[in-house]
């Protein structure tokens, strides 16, 4: 989490996102809910929470990674 803890902090020092392109973020926005829907589907089809109990790394990495871009977004459409 190393390539957002930068730019947030780039981003709140200037008050603005000014060159910073979105399109990125939301590319990997998608991708962390993808990857938490495929956890999701996988438990629902094994009617099991292994997926989630059993693959920690993965679900935080999700977490973390819309928290970061959901930042980023709020940063760039809301507050600057």
């Amino acid at each position: 989490f190393l390539q957002y803890l930068p730019q947030i902090w780039l981003n709140y020092r200037r008050k603005c996102t000014e060159g910073f392109h979105i399109g990125g973020v939301l590319l990997d926005f998608s991708g962390g809910i993808l990857s938490l829907l495929q956890m999701n589907i996988y438990c629902a089809l094994e009617h099991s929470t292994k997926q989630f109990t059993g693959n920690i790394p993965k679900l935080v990495l999700g977490i973390l990674t819309l928290v970061f871009n959901i930042t980023l977004v709020l940063q760039h459409y809301m507050l600057y």
